[in-house]
């Protein structure tokens, strides 16, 4: 265990990291609504969410506003909605992992 992750390479870590935010990510989008309140306008949100290696959601925050709240308050009503998310990989050992996350929205 110890001496495999000290050996983990960068490469291999970006994949693993990729891999478990790629999952992550389509739990997030499942629970992604549009917001009646913002009418028929499109939007782009970015959100930052720190998650354990366990898959508890540490925090979500807005990064990027979209400039219209419903939609920002959407995708982090969308971040808590997905709940618990699946473990992080065996190799990935740090205590907590922060993903970047662009939300688009349209009607």
């Amino acid at each position: 265990g110890r001496a495999e992750a000290a050996t983990l390479s960068p490469g291999r870590e970006r994949d693993l990291r990729a891999e478990w935010g790629a999952v992550i990510r389509a739990r997030i989008e499942r629970r992604k609504a549009y917001p009646p309140a913002a009418g028929s306008a499109r939007g782009r949100v970015v959100v930052q969410l720190t998650v354990t290696s366990a898959g508890a959601l540490r925090g979500v925050s807005v990064v990027q506003s979209s400039g219209v709240a419903a939609f920002d308050a959407a995708a982090v009503q969308a971040v808590r909605a997905a709940g618990r998310f699946p473990v992080a990989p065996k190799e990935l050992t740090a205590r907590n992992y922060t993903f970047t996350l662009p939300m688009s929205f349209a009607r």
